[in-house]
C-alpha cells in the first residue's frame, strides 16, 4: 500500500477500512457494493434451479468465495470507485465495461447469482443512458448466468431479448454471437423434450434453432439443426 497516502492495514481490518475509504469520499454505491461482496450478501437476480442445488450438494458445482486479502480487496474498491465515476461522468460505455468486468470476476468464481447482479447493473445503465447494445449484451449475460444454474427458459427469454435488442440496433456481430447461445439453449431444451418421447415440442424448439442459425448465417448450426 501507498505509505504516502497515509494507509496502515492490519489483517483483518482491511475490509473495514475500504469500506470507509468509499464512504468517506462519498462513494455510495460502490460502499453498498463492497459491503455486499465483502460480506456475501449481494442480491442476486436469478433463483438456482433445484439441479444446481442437488449438483452443489454432491460437491459438483460448487462456487468459489471472494478471497479477502488486501490486495484484491483494494482492486474491488477502486473497480466499484471507477465505475460510480463513470456514471456521474455519463460515461455509458466506460461505466457498462467496468461493471461487466465485475459480473465476468464472479463467472470465474462460478457465482453466477452475484455475477447476475452486475449484469443486471449493466442492464440499468444501458437502459438510463439508451445505450443499445449495451442491453443487448446485459441480456445475453444475464441469459448465460440463467443457463449456468440450470434454468433454461429465463435463460431463453434473456437471450431471445438479447437478440431482439442487437437486430434492432443493427449491431451484426453481437447478434451472431448471441444467436449462437440461444441456438445451444433452444437445443438443449428441444433435446430435453425429446428424452421425454415429447416430439412435438421437441421439433418447435428444433425448428427455432434453425431459423436463428438461418437469420445468423451460420451453416454449422444450420447442419446441426437439421440433423
Amino acid at each position: 500500500m501507498d505509505e504516502d497516502r497515509g494507509y496502515k492495514l492490519e489483517d483483518l481490518r482491511d475490509k473495514m477500512f475500504f469500506g470507509i475509504q468509499l464512504l468517506s469520499e462519498g462513494f455510495m454505491q460502490a460502499y453498498i457494493d463492497f459491503f455486499y461482496l465483502t460480506n456475501e450478501t449481494t442480491p442476486s437476480c436469478i433463483e438456482p434451479s433445484d439441479r444446481l442445488i442437488e449438483e452443489q450438494k454432491l460437491n459438483k458445482k460448487l462456487k468459489q468465495s471472494l478471497e479477502q486479502t488486501e490486495e484484491k480487496l483494494e482492486q474491488i474498491a477502486d473497480t466499484l470507485r471507477d465505475g460510480e465515476i463513470h456514471w456521474r461522468n455519463q460515461a455509458q460505455r466506460d461505466c457498462f465495461k467496468t461493471y461487466e468486468r465485475m459480473a465476468q470476476m464472479y463467472v470465474g468464481y462460478n457465482d453466477y447469482e452475484t455475477a447476475s447482479y452486475f449484469h443486471q447493473r449493466c442492464l440499468d445503465i444501458s437502459i438510463e443512458f439508451k445505450y443499445i447494445e449495451g442491453e443487448a449484451q446485459a441480456h445475453r449475460g444475464l441469459g448465460i448466468c440463467e443457463e449456468k444454474v440450470f434454468n433454461k427458459f429465463p435463460a431463453m427469454h434473456h437471450l431471445e431479448t438479447a437478440l431482439d435488442k442487437a437486430n434492432s440496433g443493427e449491431l451484426v456481430d453481437v447478434a451472431r454471437v448471441i444467436s449462437k447461445d440461444l441456438v445451444r439453449v433452444y437445443q438443449m431444451i428441444a433435446n430435453e423434450y425429446l428424452d421425454k418421447n415429447e416430439f412435438n415440442m421437441s421439433l418447435q424448439f428444433f425448428e427455432k434453432c434453425l431459423a436463428v442459425a438461418k437469420n445468423a448465417q451460420d451453416r454449422n448450426i444450420e447442419a446441426e439443426c437439421y440433423q
